[in-house]
């Protein structure tokens, strides 16, 4: 028998009652009396199950020097997220059975539970039906590490058909190279981040999305649509969905609570692909959200060192952090009223779990009561910074549980590091 915690005074919602119960082998039960356990003072706080995360690049191989498979789940277990399934585009990219391989060794002291994602290129279509255990197939219509670019619609099709053969998931970054790479040669020599949002414009993004749609609608491919940004994206797939195409939408933190305004502060901190759109496309976002259109929150937690992002900006990578704070955030929202509680679950666990085939299998005790500002002393991503640095949020975890072990202990990392490879049921 495993570890039995006895949680005192906790609440299953915002404004629910305070009531004991007991997490037995990572399972929440009534406390039986004289039930043995370590007790653990709740003071009110918020029970709720692990965030999974189905978009993170914990950047290793290749790019240790922005995050790795330590610091890359210290953040997040220390932001309550529980699983994370890790993106293909490494230094070298994830696209063979060999590469799979060498990445599962490296995830072996995971603090949480993961999964990976293989990477589509336009010679590696025949290993699709005989990798095992992946939790989609991804591919880029925009530039990307390495071979990860498929912008032609031929080369779309045979990917969408051999995924629907093997009864996968295809998760896409759409943006239209075509489109990205005319705007970069208009691009002026002295450019900034301000100009990112022209650069990979709107319509890049509904031109992908438009053309991934007709193709899905030919093939039956399911798919997931990463990072969905704009307007005009959610204009073509809200139909898609309604006529009962298997599409599904994810919708990042940094796309739902900063935008283009945010880069007067941020500057490259703030250059991230698809980039920090305008005030009216997040506000299409939001409504997306809560009429049930996005179905999952993802981070796409992408760092980069400091002295990386402080480059000019046309040298500057794209991307930002985001494990630490995402669940903060959103549990912020739920509590100023911006969000119904009853959805938190469906985009932050329920639905990602449907959708990729896996079990939940974590629990988090949030703080609901005390405001607290992200100090940049507490960031666990090995590259050491957070757009969120200094903005009060409440909602932060104070106790996380993965696969019945505690590994977040009042704050405190425990030395255990429980993470598992999680099992995919299209796979099985």
């Amino acid at each position: 028998m495993g570890m039995i915690y006895r949680l005192r005074d906790v609440r299953l919602e915002p404004e629910g009652r305070v009531q004991d119960l007991c997490l037995r082998d990572g399972h929440l039960e009534e406390c039986a009396d004289g039930l043995p356990g370590v007790e653990i003072e709740g003071n009110g706080g918020l029970l709720l199950p692990g965030m999974i995360d189905p978009h993170v690049h914990l950047r290793t191989p290749g790019m240790e020097a922005a995050e790795n498979w330590d610091t890359g789940t210290r953040a997040a277990a220390r932001g309550g997220v529980t699983t994370v399934l890790d993106m293909p585009n490494t230094r070298p990219p994830t696209t063979t059975r060999q590469r799979l391989a060498e990445k599962r060794a490296l995830a072996a002291a995971a603090r949480v539970n993961w999964g990976l994602h293989f990477g589509a290129t336009a010679t590696n279509l025949p290993e699709i039906a005989a990798v095992e255990n992946i939790a989609s197939v991804k591919a880029y219509q925009g530039p990307s590490t390495g071979d990860l670019l498929l912008d032609e619609d031929e080369a779309l099709a045979r990917l969408f058909k051999a995924a629907a053969a093997a009864d996968m998931p295809v998760t896409l970054h759409a943006e239209d190279e075509g489109i990205i790479r005319e705007r970069a040669a208009s691009l002026p020599e002295d450019a900034d981040v301000h100009l990112h949002g022209w650069a990979r414009p709107p319509e890049a993004a509904a031109s992908a999305v438009k053309r991934a749609l007709a193709l899905a609608q030919e093939t039956g491919a399911t798919l997931y649509f990463c990072h969905v940004s704009t307007a005009a994206e959610l204009e073509l797939i809200r139909p898609a969905k309604a006529a009962g195409m298997p599409i599904y939408v994810e919708a990042t933190p940094h796309h739902l609570f900063l935008d283009e305004r945010d880069l007067a502060t941020l500057g490259n901190y703030g250059k991230v692909n698809p980039p920090l759109r305008s005030p009216e496309d997040r506000k299409a976002l939001w409504e997306a959200l809560l009429d049930g259109t996005v179905d999952t929150i993802g981070t796409d937690h992408a760092p980069h060192p400091r002295e990386a992002k402080e480059r000019p900006y046309r040298e500057a990578p794209s991307g930002m952090p985001g494990l630490e704070v995402a669940l903060p955030l959103l549990l912020t929202a739920v509590l100023d009223g911006r969000i119904p509680f009853s959805l938190l679950a469906p985009l932050t666990s329920e639905r990602a779990a449907r959708i990729f085939g896996i079990q939940p299998a974590g629990w988090v005790l949030a703080d609901i009561v005390t405001p607290r500002a992200l100090a940049p002393e507490e960031i666990e991503s090995r590259c050491g910074w957070s757009p969120y640095t200094g903005r009060v949020l409440r909602g932060w975890p104070q106790y996380v549980w993965v696969n019945g072990e505690l590994v977040l202990d009042a704050g405190a990392f425990t030395p255990q590091a429980p993470g598992r490879e999680v099992a995919f049921r299209h796979n099985r």
